[in-house]
């Protein structure tokens, strides 16, 4: 299948009051696709897509503390995929407590 399980991430946002806090567990899969695949944008929520190779999104997931690139939730996904994929590697700095973040869920 192109389509492969490939775990969960966990993050802390607001709740839809926009006045507390909440953990939320984003569930995540591999999807690949052929290289004459070319994605649309018609939910509302996706202004485009673009092509970018991987160290650039590691750059731009980067940047994110100081500007918002990205929705949250679609940041965090990211560094799993990065992490995952070792784009990421646990000789860099801060790997351990961006695994620990990512994977410190205490949902019930």
């Amino acid at each position: 299948s192109a389509i492969q399980p490939a775990g969960g991430v966990c993050y802390t946002g607001f709740d839809e009051t926009g006045w507390a806090l909440k953990r939320d567990v984003l569930y995540t899969f591999d999807l690949r696709c052929g290289d004459d695949f070319v994605p649309r944008a018609v939910d509302g929520e996706v202004e485009e897509f673009s092509l970018t190779p991987m160290d650039e999104v590691a750059r731009l997931v980067e940047r994110q503390a100081g500007e918002r690139l990205f929705k949250p939730n679609v940041a965090v996904v990211i560094a799993d995929f990065l992490l995952r994929r070792g784009f990421v590697s646990p000789d860099d700095d801060g790997y351990l407590e961006l695994l620990a973040e990512l994977r410190n869920a205490e949902l019930r």
